[in-house]
């Protein structure tokens, strides 16, 4: 999917509760909870902050090359 994203300039929708999968392939990213959308680019969604708000639980986010690391704790 990446591939085809980059190489084709293919805007590809994918939904995932797999943080690690997120983190490494979207570009941007929709998180829903609590009834409510916040929606952006992966780097302003991906926060310690938000994900641990989200799914109730400790969850560490790092840039690791630009990217979000997403190490639950």
């Amino acid at each position: 999917l990446t591939s085809l994203n980059r190489e084709r300039g293919l805007t590809i929708v994918f939904v995932a509760h797999d943080l690690r999968l997120v983190a490494t392939h979207a570009t941007h990213v929709a998180l829903v909870a609590a009834g409510q959308v916040t929606a952006g680019p992966a780097e302003r969604i991906l926060t310690s902050a938000r994900l641990s708000q989200a799914y109730g639980l400790p969850i560490q986010v790092r840039q690791d090359d630009g990217r979000p690391s997403i190490t639950l704790h």
